[in-house]
């Protein structure tokens, strides 16, 4: 039996081995590699029909692979700007899983907290919980929102915790905490291709408004207000995923 040693408990820096390259002619590098072609995922018609949709004329399984393999500056040479709208600005291309031609493009999400201040001067944000996290209502755009994530945004907070700011859409009133933005890694990117973001706040005037928050739509099993402490409290027990913690810092101390 071979004896196994934990690397990191050698008396090395950092626990890794001295390595020792080996010589070309103590090298057989006549190794066969067995080939490897990726299944399109959703599969050939439907990827390349997407793409279609979003004006990147593919027509078949061989120029849909060779798209696959193009750097951006290629690919815009090739198939123009609208390839901007289906390729990861990060630049996950890939084919299979979560590519670029899951979805032919970026799937756009809007978050959304209303604050209030109460009698002792502090903020509150309004937050949902939903599987095992709180969170702000957010979610997907949809046709309705006339691609404006304002729309998306408060549509979403009407739907979820039963708050209607949506004819404040537009006025100013809504203000924008982060922009939208690539988020690499989401549990909404999931088989999404690639995701954008952006986080809205609205100040609520009327701290009794604010009393009528409800789950509205069975998406969130829980509402409620919460304080600098209440969400520092739930970093700390892992009940808020990293990118809402620095969404709530953002909306009690802005």
């Amino acid at each position: 039996m071979a004896n196994f040693v934990n690397q990191t408990t050698l008396p090395v820096e950092k626990g890794y081995p001295e390595r020792f390259s080996l010589a070309d002619d103590l090298t057989d590098w006549n190794v066969g590699v067995p080939g490897y072609v990726p299944d399109i995922n959703p599969g050939v018609d439907l990827a390349i029909e997407r793409l279609n949709l979003k004006d990147v004329n593919v027509t078949d399984e061989k120029s849909l692979r060779e798209l696959a393999k193009l750097p951006m500056t290629e690919a815009i040479d090739a198939y123009g700007p609208a390839i901007t709208k289906v390729r990861n600005p990060l630049g996950r291309t890939g084919i299979n899983g979560t590519g670029i031609y899951y979805v032919a493009g970026g799937s756009r999400v809007a978050d959304m907290t209303v604050r209030r201040t109460n009698n002792g001067g502090e903020h509150e944000i309004a937050m949902m919980h939903r599987g095992n996290k709180w969170r702000f209502a957010g979610g997907f755009m949809d046709e309705v929102d006339r691609d404006n994530l304002e729309l998306t945004a408060l549509r979403e907070l009407y739907e979820e915790v039963g708050l209607d700011f949506q004819d404040l859409a537009g006025t100013g009133q809504i203000v924008a905490l982060r922009q939208e933005e690539v988020k690499p890694r989401s549990a909404r990117a999931t088989d999404m291709g690639f995701m954008t973001n952006a986080v809205y706040m609205y100040h609520l005037e009327n701290y009794d408004y604010g009393n009528e928050i409800r789950p509205n739509d069975g998406e969130a099993d829980q509402v409620g207000w919460f304080d600098m402490r209440a969400v520092q409290e739930f970093r700390d027990k892992k009940l808020i995923s990293d990118d809402h913690f620095d969404y709530s810092l953002q909306a009690l101390l802005y």
